[in-house]
């Protein structure tokens, strides 16, 4: 990590795309996974269902995510636009003990 923090194209997706821990932390859990819904991610993140779909929305329209419907479940995966997918790749990979 370069000296006084992250990178400035990290810190740049950051302060553009993402608006909080939450919302980082369901973006680093759709990394990890191929696909996943809400009541997944609900369950991993211990958090409440409103809340991940209120961030899910945030990040389908900043299209940093996909989404399909399956037998009438949503499912979302990560998918950021190409200019954004190696900062992406970065930021998500980040372990909570660097940030």
């Amino acid at each position: 990590m370069p000296p006084g923090g992250f990178d400035p194209h990290i810190r740049e997706f950051l302060a553009t795309c993402i608006n909080s821990v939450e919302q980082l932390e369901i973006l680093i859990l759709l990394r990890q996974k191929s696909e996943i819904d809400v009541q997944t991610i609900n369950r991993e993140l211990c958090t409440s269902e409103a809340s991940v779909e209120k961030r899910l929305q945030d990040l389908k329209r900043k299209n940093l995510i996909a989404f399909r419907e399956s037998e009438g479940c949503v499912m979302y995966a990560f998918d950021p636009p190409e200019r954004l997918v190696s900062v992406g790749i970065l930021i998500v990979g980040l372990s909570w003990e660097s940030v």
